[in-house]
This record gives structure tokens, C-alpha cells and sequence, in this order.
């Protein structure tokens, strides 16, 4: 019985490798070491983030919509002191991830730099969990690695910037906006002990 060639026979696009070309042939065999690293690794990630989750859950159905109900009851005696807490606490709140989000990225774009100089995927004396076929080429490993650079650097530029438009400038109007009618809540109470409502019109003041 004649076995087809493998090499010569068409296969589904599924099943295509894109590296073909550009496999040295060299192949890193993991190591039960690598293996057993790679389990206390996940297990590792599930006690973290079980705790994590349930903590998270807590955080945002329960304290935050109470802390968020407390400022409401507080606008209603000091409205500016209230936007000044939101504000900050918000700002606060969106940091978070934004910093988490920083940090992966450039963690990502160190390894990527690391790629680009070593021009061949895994890296040298990488551990690797399978089998795994090593990879080398400009169009294989370093173009690749040089657009994911640049794709995550622009992403936590713009992550960066968004959240510091959102603090100076959307943060900084709310809060113009709060004093503003604040100032004419106090003005027209003010007023009306003093003038009668047909002289609100006269200073600008709505009654």
C-alpha cells in the first residue's frame, strides 16, 4: 500500500503551516521539569485568582455602589466637596487598570526587543511545555516581533492618554461645572431673602 506524500498532497487550509520555510530543523524537546513548573504555575493562577474574583465582585456590587450612594446623600449638603470625592475616586478607580494595562505592555515589548535580537523563536535556553520546533527568519520572527512592538506601544500610549484627557480635561470641566452651580445655588438663596422673585431677572439669577 503506497503511504502519500505528505509534502506533494494538498492539505486543508487548517492544516498549513506558515513556517514551513523557515524552520531550522532544530527541535527543544520539554523537560519534566518545564512540566512541572507549568503546574505550579496554574496552580498558582487559581488560588490568586479565585480570591481575587471574589474579592473583585464584592468591591464593585457592594462598596462602590454604597461609597457612590454616600456621595449622593452628600451633594445634597455640600455638592462641591461631593464631585471633588467622586472625581477623585474615580480617577482613581480607571488607574488601576491602566497600570496593570502599562505593565503587561511593556513587558510585551521587552519581549518582543528580545525576539527582534535574537531572530529565532523560542528564545535561546527558553523553556518551552511541548514539543516544540524552532523558528528563525527576518519575515518569521523579527517583522513579527517588531509590529507587535509597535502595536503595544501605541496601545499603552493610548490607554496612558486617554486617562490623562479624562483627568484634566473631562474631570477638571465636571468639576468647573459643580462649583458653577453651586455658586448659583448659594447665590439665589442669597437673593431670595433679600429681593423679591421679579428681581431675580434683574442680577441674572433664575429663581
Amino acid at each position: 500500500m503506497n503511504t502519500p506524500d505528505l509534502r506533494t498532497t494538498k492539505q486543508p487550509w487548517y492544516r498549513i503551516d506558515v513556517f514551513r520555510g523557515c524552520k531550522t530543523g532544530e527541535v527543544i524537546e520539554a523537560t519534566p521539569r518545564a512540566l512541572a513548573e507549568k503546574l505550579r504555575i496554574v496552580a498558582l493562577g487559581v488560588l490568586l485568582g479565585v480570591p481575587a474574583i471574589v474579592a473583585s465582585q464584592w468591591f464593585f456590587k457592594v462598596w462602590t455602589p454604597r461609597y457612590y450612594a454616600g456621595l449622593d446623600a452628600l451633594a445634597k449638603a455640600d455638592p462641591v466637596a461631593s464631585a471633588h470625592q467622586r472625581a477623585e475616586f474615580t480617577s482613581l478607580l480607571l488607574l488601576v487598570p491602566v497600570l496593570f494595562g502599562i505593565a503587561a505592555g511593556i513587558v510585551v515589548t521587552i519581549q518582543a526587543m528580545r525576539l527582534v535580537r535574537a531572530g529565532r523563536r523560542p528564545l535561546p535556553g527558553a523553556k518551552v511545555y511541548r514539543r516544540t520546533e524552532v523558528v528563525a527568519g527576518w519575515w518569521c520572527v523579527r517583522v513579527p516581533a517588531i509590529l507587535w512592538g509597535a502595536l503595544t506601544l501605541a496601545c499603552v500610549f493610548a490607554a496612558w492618554s486617554s486617562y490623562v484627557w479624562l483627568v484634566v480635561f473631562f474631570w477638571n470641566g465636571y468639576l468647573d461645572k459643580q462649583v458653577s452651580l453651586s455658586s448659583k445655588s448659594h447665590l439665589r438663596t442669597m437673593v431670595s431673602k433679600v429681593a423679591p422673585a421679579s428681581e431675580f431677572n434683574a442680577i441674572g439669577v433664575k429663581p
